[in-house]
């Protein structure tokens, strides 16, 4: 995967998250691709410890098809990639009342 200096940054940037902002096509999905890749493989982090939030189920969908072929020669990982938080901001605040759900005060079966 080739990326311009700009996007090497915003993909490997120590220290701060990152909120990468973009047009269609400037290569959004690329980037937060690496940057998952980056820091599981090259920093060590657990997949589970990544959050990636995007704002389409589209768009999530694509980014998980990307890591999974991405991790694909590592079957020891392939289960938390599956697991790992990537989503929309909806989803990813539904999975977290659910799995929060009573410590939340929420019903568990809430919808």
């Amino acid at each position: 995967m080739t990326l311009t200096d700009l996007q090497t940054g915003a993909a490997r940037r120590i220290g701060q998250d990152v909120c990468e902002v973009a047009g269609p096509g400037s290569g959004k999905t690329r980037v937060l691709v690496e940057r998952f890749r980056w820091l599981v493989e090259e920093k060590h982090l657990s997949p589970l410890r990544v959050l990636a939030i995007t704002f389409t189920e589209k768009a999530a969908t694509e980014i998980r098809q990307r890591l999974a072929k991405e991790f694909e020669g590592a079957p020891g990982l392939r289960s938390e990639i599956e697991r790992a938080y990537v989503s929309t901001v909806h989803g990813f605040c539904a999975r977290l009342l659910r799995e929060h759900a009573i410590l939340a005060g929420l019903d568990p079966r809430f919808s």
